[in-house]
């Protein structure tokens, strides 16, 4: 199941970096752990978006 995400996440974000289309991908189990982390990496991607 895992190798499957990978190649789709692949043939999807390639395209958008080949275009300069900012794009964040992002992996969770949906625990409440990953939130925090999530949180934060969703801020920088939208300051970095500017």
């Amino acid at each position: 199941m895992k190798v499957c995400s990978i190649r789709r996440e692949k043939a999807f974000s390639r395209p958008m970096q080949r275009e300069g289309v900012p794009l964040l991908l992002i992996e969770t189990d949906y625990s409440e752990n990953d939130s925090e982390q999530i949180k934060t990496r969703v801020q920088a991607f939208l300051e970095m978006l500017g």
